[in-house]
């Protein structure tokens, strides 16, 4: 089997014996565009597997979300008000009229959607840096027909699902502004533990504590 990468031919340096397995890496510098065109050849019969993987770096709040019909996760961000009516959940969006101040309530809430029943899915959702949690105690949590373990971490909050039914299912936890200034929320990352395949993550939400 060869691999053509840009028109030209990769001359492994190491081939594991046996298997036939190589790896080739690029560095930053030495990615050119046309590199973008790969060409797998395998003349002779049998089974090939391999795999290409492009990583960069990208400031978070530019890294829309992405998911599929099989699965996906939406991530919302809302300021709690105090009303005559009682509380009210007032959406903070980029450019939006909810202002947040210092000491404020937040919910963050994330909406899961999936087409079949999973089982060892892992959630993650990261926090704004100016932010703390407002439940710091770790553990079990049901409804909807769910059960999942919640684990509070420096940085983000992890959610962890030994099954969850197909549908549509609605998770929220609280956060207190506790810092002046903005910062991104980061994204909610939801994946399963033993078939990776199936992930999916959310948008970053822009937050301005004043």
């Amino acid at each position: 089997m060869t691999v053509d990468v840009g028109g030209e031919r990769i001359e492994p340096a190491k081939v594991e014996a046996g298997t036939g397995f190589f790896e080739e890496r690029f560095t930053r510098r030495e990615i050119k565009p046309e590199m973008a065109t790969i060409t797998v050849t395998k003349p002779d019969k049998g089974l090939a597997f391999g795999g290409v993987h492009w990583q960069y770096l990208d400031d978070i709040s530019k890294v829309p979300a992405a998911g599929r019909e099989e699965l996906a996760i939406e991530k919302q961000l809302f300021v709690k008000r105090m009303t005559k009516a009682g509380p009210e959940l007032v959406p903070v969006r980029q450019g939006g009229e909810a202002k947040v101040e210092l000491g404020d309530e937040l919910v963050v809430r994330l909406v899961v959607t999936s087409d079949r029943d999973y089982e060892f899915l892992e959630l993650a959702d990261h926090r704004p840096s100016i932010t703390e949690p407002v439940d710091v105690l770790s553990g079990w949590r049901f409804g909807d027909g769910a059960a999942w373990y919640v684990a509070i971490r420096d940085a983000a909050t992890q959610l962890f699902f030994e099954r969850l039914p197909r549908g549509t299912h609605v998770f929220e936890y609280s956060l207190r502004a506790a810092h002046r200034g903005t910062a991104s929320s980061g994204f909610a990352n939801i994946q399963s533990r033993y078939a990776p395949e199936f992930n999916a993550h959310s948008a970053s939400v822009n937050l301005e504590v004043k």
